[in-house]
Protein backbone atom coordinates (compact mmCIF):
# COMPACT_ATOMS: atom_id res chain seq x y z
CA UNK A 1 0.00 0.00 0.00
CA UNK A 2 1.74 3.62 -1.03
CA UNK A 3 0.57 6.55 0.76
CA UNK A 4 1.15 9.80 0.69
CA UNK A 5 0.02 11.92 4.07
CA UNK A 6 -0.31 15.82 3.43
CA UNK A 7 0.41 17.43 6.90
CA UNK A 8 1.60 20.98 4.74
CA UNK A 9 -0.57 23.52 6.62
CA UNK A 10 -4.01 24.42 5.04
CA UNK A 11 -5.36 28.07 4.60
CA UNK A 12 -8.73 28.04 7.24
CA UNK A 13 -10.54 30.20 9.14
CA UNK A 14 -11.19 27.61 11.69
CA UNK A 15 -10.24 28.12 15.54
CA UNK A 16 -8.26 25.06 15.76
CA UNK A 17 -5.03 23.42 14.35
CA UNK A 18 -6.57 20.83 12.44
CA UNK A 19 -3.56 18.38 12.52
CA UNK A 20 -2.43 19.04 16.49
CA UNK A 21 -6.06 19.79 18.17
CA UNK A 22 -6.48 16.66 20.61
CA UNK A 23 -9.75 14.69 19.65
CA UNK A 24 -10.48 13.16 23.06
CA UNK A 25 -6.72 12.92 24.85
CA UNK A 26 -4.60 12.60 20.92
CA UNK A 27 -3.37 14.74 18.70
CA UNK A 28 -5.94 14.56 15.21
CA UNK A 29 -2.63 13.48 13.43
CA UNK A 30 -1.64 10.75 15.48
CA UNK A 31 -5.03 9.33 15.31
CA UNK A 32 -5.13 9.30 11.51
CA UNK A 33 -1.74 7.49 11.43
CA UNK A 34 -3.33 5.12 13.95
CA UNK A 35 -6.21 4.39 11.19
CA UNK A 36 -4.33 4.41 8.20
CA UNK A 37 -2.09 1.15 10.20
CA UNK A 38 -4.83 -0.49 11.45
CA UNK A 39 -6.34 -0.15 7.61
CA UNK A 40 -2.59 -2.18 6.80
CA UNK A 41 -0.14 0.75 6.28
CA UNK A 42 3.01 -0.34 6.43
CA UNK A 43 5.19 2.36 5.35
CA UNK A 44 4.34 6.35 5.00
CA UNK A 45 5.34 8.95 2.94
CA UNK A 46 4.52 12.37 5.38
CA UNK A 47 4.68 15.55 3.28
CA UNK A 48 5.60 18.49 6.22
CA UNK A 49 6.44 21.83 6.04
CA UNK A 50 10.44 22.77 6.10
CA UNK A 51 9.70 24.76 9.29
CA UNK A 52 7.00 22.36 10.75
CA UNK A 53 9.30 19.90 12.99
CA UNK A 54 6.04 19.18 15.60
CA UNK A 55 5.50 16.57 12.62
CA UNK A 56 8.47 14.61 12.65
CA UNK A 57 8.45 15.05 16.80
CA UNK A 58 4.80 13.42 16.82
CA UNK A 59 5.33 10.49 14.12
CA UNK A 60 9.28 9.79 14.55
CA UNK A 61 10.38 7.08 12.23
CA UNK A 62 7.14 4.94 12.90
CA UNK A 63 8.05 2.18 15.00
CA UNK A 64 6.08 3.18 17.82
CA UNK A 65 2.88 1.93 15.26
CA UNK A 66 5.17 -1.28 13.94
CA UNK A 67 5.35 0.74 10.25
CA UNK A 68 7.89 2.88 8.27
CA UNK A 69 7.39 6.38 8.52
CA UNK A 70 9.31 8.68 6.13
CA UNK A 71 8.91 11.89 6.90
CA UNK A 72 9.80 14.92 3.78
CA UNK A 73 10.05 18.32 4.89
CA UNK A 74 9.46 20.78 1.85
CA UNK A 75 9.03 24.30 0.52
CA UNK A 76 7.11 23.15 -2.40
CA UNK A 77 3.51 22.84 -3.34
CA UNK A 78 1.59 19.50 -2.71
CA UNK A 79 1.47 18.51 -5.69
CA UNK A 80 5.31 18.92 -6.24
CA UNK A 81 6.06 16.75 -3.07
CA UNK A 82 3.46 14.26 -4.17
CA UNK A 83 5.22 13.91 -7.69
CA UNK A 84 8.34 13.56 -6.48
CA UNK A 85 7.70 10.87 -4.07
CA UNK A 86 5.80 8.67 -6.38
CA UNK A 87 9.12 9.28 -8.93
CA UNK A 88 11.53 8.85 -6.46
CA UNK A 89 10.20 5.71 -5.06
CA UNK A 90 8.83 4.16 -8.01
CA UNK A 91 5.93 3.83 -6.97
CA UNK A 92 4.12 2.10 -9.66
CA UNK A 93 0.58 0.49 -7.82
CA UNK A 94 -1.72 2.86 -6.74
CA UNK A 95 -0.76 5.21 -4.40
CA UNK A 96 -3.41 6.69 -1.66
CA UNK A 97 -3.21 10.54 -1.01
CA UNK A 98 -4.51 11.12 2.56
CA UNK A 99 -4.65 14.74 4.68
CA UNK A 100 -3.78 14.49 8.13
CA UNK A 101 -6.44 17.28 8.25
CA UNK A 102 -9.37 15.11 7.83
CA UNK A 103 -10.61 11.00 8.42
CA UNK A 104 -13.20 9.91 6.49
CA UNK A 105 -14.81 6.86 8.09
CA UNK A 106 -14.15 4.30 5.34
CA UNK A 107 -12.52 1.08 4.60
CA UNK A 108 -9.69 2.00 3.00
CA UNK A 109 -8.83 -1.68 1.99
CA UNK A 110 -11.84 -2.07 0.73
CA UNK A 111 -11.91 0.88 -1.77
CA UNK A 112 -8.27 0.25 -3.17
CA UNK A 113 -8.85 -0.02 -7.18
CA UNK A 114 -7.73 -3.03 -9.17
CA UNK A 115 -4.08 -2.74 -10.89
CA UNK A 116 -5.43 -1.78 -14.41
CA UNK A 117 -8.10 0.84 -13.41
CA UNK A 118 -7.13 4.25 -14.40
CA UNK A 119 -9.46 6.36 -13.03
CA UNK A 120 -8.66 7.56 -9.39
CA UNK A 121 -11.17 7.00 -6.60
CA UNK A 122 -12.07 9.86 -4.74
CA UNK A 123 -13.72 9.94 -0.97
CA UNK A 124 -16.21 12.62 -0.59
CA UNK A 125 -17.89 14.09 2.23
CA UNK A 126 -21.56 13.45 1.45
CA UNK A 127 -22.91 16.35 4.26
CA UNK A 128 -20.93 19.06 2.89
CA UNK A 129 -20.36 17.64 -0.89
CA UNK A 130 -16.79 18.38 -0.84
CA UNK A 131 -13.94 16.34 -1.10
CA UNK A 132 -11.83 15.25 1.91
CA UNK A 133 -8.61 15.36 0.59
CA UNK A 134 -8.47 11.30 0.39
CA UNK A 135 -8.28 9.25 -3.27
CA UNK A 136 -6.79 6.44 -4.51
CA UNK A 137 -4.60 7.68 -7.60
CA UNK A 138 -4.28 5.24 -10.38
CA UNK A 139 -1.12 3.80 -11.78
CA UNK A 140 -0.44 7.18 -13.80
CA UNK A 141 -0.55 8.93 -10.52
CA UNK A 142 2.62 11.07 -11.20
CA UNK A 143 1.69 11.84 -14.71
CA UNK A 144 -1.55 12.95 -13.36
CA UNK A 145 -0.08 15.24 -11.14
CA UNK A 146 2.24 16.49 -13.59
CA UNK A 147 -0.22 18.11 -15.85
CA UNK A 148 -2.01 19.93 -12.80
CA UNK A 149 -1.13 23.90 -11.76
CA UNK A 150 -2.63 23.44 -8.27
CA UNK A 151 -4.24 21.41 -5.46
CA UNK A 152 -7.76 23.43 -6.08
CA UNK A 153 -6.93 21.89 -10.30
CA UNK A 154 -6.46 18.24 -8.71
CA UNK A 155 -9.64 18.33 -6.93
CA UNK A 156 -11.76 19.17 -9.92
CA UNK A 157 -9.58 16.91 -12.02
CA UNK A 158 -10.32 14.01 -10.05
CA UNK A 159 -13.68 14.86 -9.42
CA UNK A 160 -14.45 15.00 -13.41
CA UNK A 161 -12.57 11.58 -13.68
CA UNK A 162 -14.14 9.45 -10.58
CA UNK A 163 -17.30 10.75 -12.05
CA UNK A 164 -16.98 9.64 -15.33
CA UNK A 165 -16.03 5.83 -13.70
CA UNK A 166 -18.58 6.31 -11.07
CA UNK A 167 -16.09 6.43 -8.28
CA UNK A 168 -16.82 8.85 -6.21
CA UNK A 169 -17.42 7.68 -2.70
CA UNK A 170 -19.54 9.13 -0.83
CA UNK A 171 -18.38 9.48 2.97
CA UNK A 172 -21.20 9.94 5.73
CA UNK A 173 -19.00 10.32 8.50
CA UNK A 174 -15.84 12.50 8.24
CA UNK A 175 -14.15 13.53 11.61
CA UNK A 176 -12.01 16.80 11.72
CA UNK A 177 -10.98 19.09 14.45
CA UNK A 178 -10.15 22.66 12.67
CA UNK A 179 -13.50 24.46 14.24
CA UNK A 180 -15.84 24.16 17.24
CA UNK A 181 -18.40 22.67 15.25
CA UNK A 182 -15.83 20.19 13.72
CA UNK A 183 -14.16 19.14 17.06
CA UNK A 184 -17.80 18.55 18.87
CA UNK A 185 -19.32 16.55 15.69
CA UNK A 186 -15.97 14.59 15.85
CA UNK A 187 -16.29 13.80 19.24
CA UNK A 188 -19.72 12.58 18.77
CA UNK A 189 -18.47 10.26 16.77
CA UNK A 190 -15.66 8.80 18.45
CA UNK A 191 -17.84 9.11 22.18
CA UNK A 192 -20.67 6.64 19.76
CA UNK A 193 -20.77 3.45 17.67
CA UNK A 194 -19.99 5.90 14.75
CA UNK A 195 -15.89 5.91 15.08
CA UNK A 196 -15.66 2.96 18.44
CA UNK A 197 -11.99 2.06 17.33
CA UNK A 198 -10.31 5.53 18.29
CA UNK A 199 -8.16 4.62 20.63
CA UNK A 200 -8.03 6.67 24.16
CA UNK A 201 -5.99 6.31 27.17
CA UNK A 202 -8.89 5.77 29.81
CA UNK A 203 -10.73 3.15 31.46
CA UNK A 204 -14.62 2.48 31.08
CA UNK A 205 -15.55 3.08 34.67
CA UNK A 206 -19.07 2.07 33.15
CA UNK A 207 -20.92 2.02 30.57
CA UNK A 208 -19.63 5.25 28.17
CA UNK A 209 -17.91 7.18 30.96
CA UNK A 210 -13.95 6.97 29.94
CA UNK A 211 -11.83 8.12 32.72
CA UNK A 212 -8.09 8.82 32.18
CA UNK A 213 -5.30 8.52 35.29
CA UNK A 214 -5.20 11.35 37.30
CA UNK A 215 -8.57 12.22 36.91
CA UNK A 216 -11.24 13.01 39.82
CA UNK A 217 -14.24 12.96 39.21
CA UNK A 218 -16.90 14.39 42.11
CA UNK A 219 -18.90 11.35 43.45
CA UNK A 220 -21.69 13.86 43.60
CA UNK A 221 -21.96 15.05 39.44
CA UNK A 222 -24.77 13.33 37.89
CA UNK A 223 -22.95 11.52 35.07
CA UNK A 224 -24.66 11.01 31.64
CA UNK A 225 -23.20 9.08 28.93
CA UNK A 226 -21.03 9.27 26.96
CA UNK A 227 -18.56 11.38 28.14
CA UNK A 228 -14.81 11.59 28.01
CA UNK A 229 -12.65 13.22 31.30
CA UNK A 230 -8.84 13.54 30.21
CA UNK A 231 -5.47 13.21 32.59
CA UNK A 232 -5.29 15.24 35.42
CA UNK A 233 -8.59 16.50 34.40
CA UNK A 234 -11.18 17.58 37.49
CA UNK A 235 -14.92 17.32 37.29
CA UNK A 236 -17.16 18.36 40.21
CA UNK A 237 -19.86 19.23 37.99
CA UNK A 238 -23.86 19.75 38.70
CA UNK A 239 -24.85 17.30 35.47
CA UNK A 240 -21.93 16.29 32.98
CA UNK A 241 -23.23 14.85 29.66
CA UNK A 242 -23.99 13.55 27.37
CA UNK A 243 -21.42 13.97 24.80
CA UNK A 244 -19.15 15.95 27.27
CA UNK A 245 -15.49 16.14 27.36
CA UNK A 246 -13.22 17.54 29.91
CA UNK A 247 -9.34 17.60 28.57
CA UNK A 248 -6.38 17.36 30.03
CA UNK A 249 -5.71 19.42 33.33
CA UNK A 250 -8.91 20.78 32.36
CA UNK A 251 -11.16 21.89 35.82
CA UNK A 252 -15.23 22.14 36.07
CA UNK A 253 -15.87 23.75 39.00
CA UNK A 254 -18.70 22.93 41.18
CA UNK A 255 -22.69 22.53 39.96
CA UNK A 256 -21.37 23.82 36.39
CA UNK A 257 -23.47 21.77 33.65
CA UNK A 258 -21.84 20.61 30.07
CA UNK A 259 -23.43 19.03 27.60
CA UNK A 260 -22.36 18.30 23.75
CA UNK A 261 -19.73 20.51 24.78
CA UNK A 262 -15.84 19.74 25.12
CA UNK A 263 -14.05 21.93 27.91
CA UNK A 264 -10.19 22.14 26.49
CA UNK A 265 -7.21 21.33 28.13
CA UNK A 266 -6.02 23.35 31.17
CA UNK A 267 -9.22 25.51 31.41
CA UNK A 268 -11.02 25.86 34.36
CA UNK A 269 -15.08 26.80 33.43
CA UNK A 270 -16.23 28.05 36.88
CA UNK A 271 -19.32 27.04 39.20
CA UNK A 272 -22.85 27.00 38.19
CA UNK A 273 -22.26 27.82 34.42
CA UNK A 274 -23.94 25.64 31.64
CA UNK A 275 -21.85 25.31 28.94
CA UNK A 276 -23.10 23.35 25.87
CA UNK A 277 -23.30 23.30 22.14
CA UNK A 278 -19.65 25.08 22.87
CA UNK A 279 -16.50 24.87 23.13
CA UNK A 280 -14.12 26.43 26.14
CA UNK A 281 -10.36 27.01 25.91
CA UNK A 282 -8.40 29.38 28.04
CA UNK A 283 -11.04 32.57 27.94
CA UNK A 284 -12.53 31.99 24.56
CA UNK A 285 -16.06 30.44 24.20
CA UNK A 286 -16.85 28.81 21.30
CA UNK A 287 -20.25 28.71 20.44
CA UNK A 288 -21.73 26.46 17.86
CA UNK A 289 -25.25 27.56 18.56
CA UNK A 290 -24.35 31.20 17.72
CA UNK A 291 -21.44 30.62 15.34
CA UNK A 292 -19.29 32.63 17.30
CA UNK A 293 -16.43 33.25 19.11
CA UNK A 294 -16.54 35.78 22.84
CA UNK A 295 -13.75 36.54 24.95
CA UNK A 296 -14.42 36.18 28.29
CA UNK A 297 -13.55 38.98 30.71
CA UNK A 298 -14.41 37.58 34.13
CA UNK A 299 -11.81 35.10 35.08
CA UNK A 300 -14.32 33.71 37.43
CA UNK A 301 -15.68 32.40 34.49
CA UNK A 302 -13.81 31.22 32.20
CA UNK A 303 -9.66 31.63 32.49
CA UNK A 304 -6.41 29.47 31.37
CA UNK A 305 -4.97 27.23 33.83
CA UNK A 306 -1.50 27.14 35.29
CA UNK A 307 -0.20 24.00 37.41
CA UNK A 308 -0.38 25.95 40.20
CA UNK A 309 -3.96 27.30 39.36
CA UNK A 310 -5.32 23.95 39.33
CA UNK A 311 -3.57 22.64 42.88
CA UNK A 312 -4.95 25.39 44.62
CA UNK A 313 -8.24 24.65 42.94
CA UNK A 314 -8.40 20.97 44.20
CA UNK A 315 -7.01 21.74 47.96
CA UNK A 316 -10.31 23.46 47.80
CA UNK A 317 -12.23 20.34 46.28
CA UNK A 318 -10.89 18.34 48.94
CA UNK A 319 -12.10 20.51 51.81
CA UNK A 320 -15.74 20.31 50.35
CA UNK A 321 -15.29 16.90 50.09
CA UNK A 322 -14.06 16.05 53.77
CA UNK A 323 -16.70 18.68 55.08
CA UNK A 324 -19.67 16.76 53.86
CA UNK A 325 -21.52 14.60 56.14
CA UNK A 326 -20.61 10.82 56.43
CA UNK A 327 -22.97 9.00 55.01
CA UNK A 328 -23.68 10.98 52.17
CA UNK A 329 -23.25 10.93 48.63
CA UNK A 330 -19.75 11.73 48.57
CA UNK A 331 -18.23 8.47 49.67
CA UNK A 332 -16.84 7.29 46.82
CA UNK A 333 -13.01 8.81 46.25
CA UNK A 334 -12.07 10.38 43.05
CA UNK A 335 -11.08 8.69 40.68
CA UNK A 336 -7.33 7.27 40.81
CA UNK A 337 -3.98 6.83 38.91
CA UNK A 338 -3.45 3.81 37.73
Amino acid sequence: MNILLNCLPESSDGAFDSLFTPLLDRPFLQGVVEHLVQSGARTIDVIAATDDRRVRALLGDGTRWGCEMRVHHTDASLLVAMRDIITRFEMHGPVLMASGHTLPLVDLSAGTPPPLQRAPTVYVDAARRAWTGWAWLPRDGAATLARLASTASLAKRLLARAGVSDAIVRVPHVLAVGSAADLLEAHRAVLTAVCPTWQRAAREVSPGVWVSRNANLDPATHVVAPVFIGAGAHVSAGTFGPYAVAAERCVVDHAAGVSNATVMARTYLGPSLTLMDAVASGRTLYSVRHRAAVEVGDWTFMHALTDEGANRWLDRWFTRLRAQPAGGASQTAPVPAD
